[in-house]
C-alpha cells in the first residue's frame, strides 16, 4: 500500500530526528574513537599495543562519514536516493553488530 501525500506531511520528523540522532551518536564514537582511542579500546577488552590504536584511529573515520552521511541527508524529500543511505547505513550497522555478536560469544571482545 502506497503512502499518499497527506500521509507523508503528517510525519515528515521522523527522520530528521532519526537523522540528527544517529549524527550525534556516530560522531560522539568518532571523536572517543579518534581521541581517546586508548579507551574506547580498553572497553572492548582487546590487548593494548600501537596497532590496535593505529587501526582504532582510522576506523573512526567511518564513523566520522557516517555521522557526515546521516547529518547532511536529514533534509532529503523522500527518494530513491534517501532510500539508498537508509539501506547502505542499515546494513553497515547489522554488519558490525552482527561481528560484533560474534566477537562477543567467540570471548574476543567484553
Amino acid at each position: 500500500m502506497r503512502n499518499t501525500d497527506q500521509e507523508r506531511r503528517t510525519r515528515p520528523h521522523s527522520y530528521r530526528i532519526l537523522g540528527w540522532v544517529t549524527a550525534v551518536l556516530f560522531f560522539y564514537l568518532f571523536v572517543s574513537a579518534l581521541v581517546f582511542s586508548r579507551a574506547f579500546v580498553a572497553d572492548l577488552g582487546i590487548e593494548l599495543n600501537e596497532s590496535v590504536f593505529f587501526l582504532c584511529r582510522r576506523g573512526a573515520m567511518l564513523l566520522l562519514v557516517i555521522s557526515l552521511v546521516a547529518f547532511f541527508a536529514r533534509n532529503a524529500p523522500h527518494s530513491s536516493a534517501r532510500q539508498a543511505i537508509l539501506l547502505a547505513v542499515g546494513l553497515s550497522l547489522a554488519g558490525l553488530a552482527g561481528l560484533g555478536t560474534f566477537e562477543f560469544l567467540r570471548g574476543f571482545v567484553n
